[in-house]
């Protein structure tokens, strides 16, 4: 008998929710499955809610999405425009448009694969570009995870009624399994098909991190102890505590702590709701998606142990998106133009700008908005305890949306937030602070502990000279001097390069190391506003510097490997007669016919990826040099032992003991002041901004050291 999650007791007796549909598959999949297999009912993969997910190791993962539909009651149309298959779904008497549960499910497999399964998602890319000849050789690590629809009110009969020869289209949905009630045995026959393929010994890491991912609320002692000097000072104590209903505002100076009695609060907010035997998630949002990884660790250093499924800590967007793909939810989008450099062009000065189709953020946002607010949110959405870290960065739209569709009645809602570093320049109104629609005073956190007295005074008069007209400038509490340092008497040094041309990054990263010799590499971080410069800084720390580094983009020499693989697999291709200017030829598809049938698909496939890069490989490469900055950014870490080389947006909330800070002729003050508030102990800035420059000009210098 398969092992279940939470057990199956616990989920008749109403512990946990379930529907009819749900729990007469997971009584039929106990009794049809081995020991061998474990079986997850709704698990809370970083805010993806799967209705079932089935794992075993070493073979694979197989993703069911469960509907109480009587298929009778819906119509399902595929038109094929441009050989791409449109897909719409409706409720026959009402018209109303509903999300396909094919993409639902096929949405969960894409996020494990490319988002939370970091091992997995580097053995998809490998696969992907390599030409069909070579992937015979290797395992394909899509067959790691499966996916299936059950339908529990309709048979197999009105399925193929339903979705006619949907295997027969273009439509990625075709690789997607459907089942109704009649056909449970061969659902479960197919599971067991699925897990005979033994991937070997070059997956497990993959399925050790899949199993970790799915086991978070199997609480493990974390081997790390608490970090005994992230103690909190009386107002942080204060601000820390938990009370139901509670609405509050928090604001503070970078380094006041804010991310720490965030973590702390979601802790207390956790252990309260578990007394109370009240098993809503504490959810924690920030933008920045480097963050979680941060949040996650300083809330475990503080709790002690794993806090698994009890704490929801996800970035807006993936928040958003989750919400729409659980609640059947298509928002409208918008098209536009954005420009993308070619990997091949990025050492090329006169750069050709290539033009792309993207998605405008803002305008599938309101969509987005529009759409939940006409929605009823699922009791698995509604949260007792929503805290906001980095809310200067949240538009009053999603602070109302939270509040008005996912909190809970009596539930409590916590912002915190720091003006200053609002790197977007968001819109604030006329009291200049963050429009919350939370009622009432903000709390304040006047002391930075971050920063010693030169780093603290630094960024003071650069408020007093950008910022001073925005916001309201920082206290003056320069009393303290912070004392977990390793040297009481060390106030902080600030180090200024204006004259940039001739300036290598070895000079100033030896020139750092040099300084003291506790500084590892890892105390290390490179901050600049432009992935392209900052592509060519980790160029030269890793191969003049000799350094590793831990970066939210990719490197420079792997997209140009890429471009110059696929440049001459395409020469491959058009010298085969395979592809020319009109596409892939029909001497491809000859060929391919005499070929097996899994094999033909497989070429296909690979032909495919060609034929997308050949007829715009700028969209191409941008793609994967996107895909591969997201995975950089989910597996950002503070302790990687390499020097960390970011933008300054996605190390907001981080901080380094020393910071270079790259600062561009047109950077806004909120993205250098929020730059210049990542250094604990040693700012070294290379400025080619004039009116920066114009700035520094007012402090004593000697040897480029600013002295006060």
């Amino acid at each position: 008998m398969a092992k279940i999650f939470p057990s199956l007791d616990e989920i008749k007796n109403g512990r946990v929710k379930s529907q009819a549909g749900e729990l007469h598959l997971l009584e039929a999949l106990s009794k049809g499955l081995d020991d061998t297999y474990e079986i997850y009912f709704q698990p809370l993969l970083n805010g993806d809610f799967p209705d079932i997910v089935i794992f075993r190791k070493n073979r694979g993962v197989y993703i069911i999405e469960v509907k109480d539909w009587n298929l009778e009651c819906y119509e399902y149309k595929i038109e094929e425009k441009n050989g791409k298959s449109i897909e719409t779904m409706y409720v026959r008497e009402e018209q109303a448009r509903i999300r396909i549960p094919m993409n639902q499910v096929r949405e969960y497999r894409d996020n494990i694969k490319d988002i939370y399964s970091v091992k997995l998602y580097e053995k998809i890319l490998f696969y992907r570009l390599k030409s069909a000849l070579e992937q015979d050789k290797t395992p394909n690590p899509n067959f790691i995870i499966n996916t299936a629809v059950y339908f529990y009110k309709s048979s197999e009969n009105q399925i193929k009624s339903c979705f006619g020869n949907l295997d027969k289209t273009n439509s990625p949905n075709k690789y997607v399994k459907l089942f109704g009630y009649d056909s449970i045995n061969l659902l479960i026959k197919n599971i067991k098909n699925k897990s005979e393929v033994n991937l070997g010994g070059n997956f497990d890491e993959v399925f050790d991190e899949i199993a970790e991912l799915l086991r978070p609320s199997l609480d493990y002692i974390d081997q790390r102890a608490k970090v005994s000097n992230d103690k909190l000072s009386a107002e942080q104590l204060q601000l820390s505590k938990y009370s139901q209903g509670m609405k509050k505002k928090i604001r503070g100076k970078a380094g006041s702590g804010k991310s720490l009695i965030l973590a702390n609060l979601a802790i207390n907010a956790m252990k309260s709701l578990e007394q109370n035997n009240n098993y809503k998630r504490v959810l924690i949002l920030h933008y920045n998606i480097t963050l979680r990884n941060r949040l996650r660790d300083m809330i475990s250093r503080q709790y002690g142990q794993s806090f698994g499924d009890k704490i929801w800590i996800t970035h807006f967007n993936d928040f958003i998106s989750k919400a729409l793909n659980f609640h059947d939810i298509e928002p409208f989008v918008i098209r536009t133009k954005k420009t993308k450099i070619l990997p091949s062009e990025r050492n090329i000065e006169n750069k050709e700008i290539i033009e792309i189709d993207s998605m405008d953020f803002n305008e599938y946002m309101k969509s987005a908005i529009k759409e939940l607010y006409d929605c009823k949110i699922d009791e698995l959405f509604k949260q007792d305890v929503i805290l906001i870290d980095e809310g200067q960065d949240f538009k009053k739209e999603w602070f109302a949306l939270l509040r008005d569709k996912f909190l809970n009645k009596n539930g409590s809602f916590v912002v915190f937030a720091d003006e200053k570093q609002n790197i977007y320049e968001t819109d604030y109104g006329e009291e200049r602070l963050p429009n919350t629609g939370i009622s009432g005073r903000w709390n304040e956190l006047k002391k930075t502990y971050r920063s010693n007295y030169n780093l603290m005074k630094f960024a003071l008069e650069f408020q007093k000279y950008f910022l001073e007209n925005k916001y309201q400038l920082d206290y003056e509490e320069y009393k303290e001097v912070n004392e977990n340092r390793l040297d009481p008497d060390y106030y902080g040094r600030v180090y200024i390069e204006d004259d940039i041309i001739n300036i290598s990054i070895q000079s100033v990263v030896n020139r750092i190391l040099n300084l003291r010799d506790e500084i590892h590499i890892n105390d290390i971080a490179i901050l600049g506003s432009k992935v392209n410069a900052l592509q060519h800084i980790d160029y030269k720390v890793r191969k003049e510097c000799r350094f590793k580094t831990n970066t939210v983009f990719a490197n420079l020499e792997t997209m140009q490997e890429i471009y110059k693989n696929m440049t001459k697999r395409i020469k491959e291709a058009q010298d085969k007669g395979y592809l020319d200017n009109n596409g892939i030829t029909e001497k491809f598809f000859f060929d391919v016919r005499m070929m097996n049938v899994f094999k033909a698909k497989r070429h296909e496939i690979d032909m495919r990826t060609l034929e997308r890069f050949y007829k715009n490989p700028s969209a191409f490469l941008s793609a994967i040099d996107d895909e591969i900055a997201r995975i950089k950014k989910f597996a950002f870490q503070a302790n990687s032992g390499k020097v960390k080389i970011s933008t300054i947006h996605s190390f907001k909330g981080w901080e380094s003991y020393a910071t270079i800070l790259l600062i561009g002729e047109k950077m806004n003050p909120e993205l250098i002041y929020t730059g210049i508030t990542r250094a604990k102990e040693i700012l070294y800035i290379l400025s080619g901004n004039a009116e920066f420059n114009n700035f520094i000009k007012q402090f004593n210098r000697n040897e480029n050291k600013i002295i006060f």
